[in-house]
């Protein structure tokens, strides 16, 4: 019996499988063990209030933080851009994470970094807030990638 269960465990030597990439169509998709996927969002975070407390630099630096903070996540981020008061997002998941469970990620750590370095922009109850509780998220599936990236490029430019 033991002779057996030792033929069916891993070597130490073995390399993990590396997963990649499939083009179907026009379209390339990520591949793991059991699945292929494209699961793109367009997100939409919105700050406390609605308040106009992004400025140029703020904005600037969120831009800079989500990358970070999503590529530790191991989700892809495609497009970032905001106003003064919003910011929207284009973003690739894995199938095993949940859209709710990758915004909450995302705004804890993005306010927690955010707030540590600009201070509290609220009062009361709200003084280590950063976003509105809500959000808006919406699978890419109807448009074009290129349109929606062109979309959150234009974000600011009115």
């Amino acid at each position: 019996m033991e002779q057996s269960r030792q033929n069916v465990l891993p070597s130490p030597s073995q390399q993990n499988i590396k997963y990649g990439s499939k083009r179907i169509g026009n379209a390339d998709y990520a591949t793991s063990s059991h699945c292929v996927h494209r699961l793109i969002f367009h997100i939409v975070f919105v700050v406390k209030f609605r308040r106009q407390v992004l400025s140029p630099s703020r904005l600037n630096y969120l831009i800079a933080l989500f990358p970070r903070i999503a590529s530790h996540y191991k989700y892809r981020l495609i497009e970032v851009n905001g106003e003064a008061d919003h910011i929207h997002f284009l973003l690739e998941i894995p199938p095993s994470a949940s859209i709710s469970s990758v915004v909450a990620r995302l705004k804890s750590v993005s306010s927690k970094f955010f707030l540590n370095r600009y201070g509290s922009q609220f009062w009361g109850n709200h003084s280590r807030t950063l976003w509105n509780s809500g959000y808006f998220a919406a699978s890419t599936g109807g448009v074009t990638l290129d349109v929606l990236k062109k979309y959150v490029e234009n974000q600011g430019t009115r």
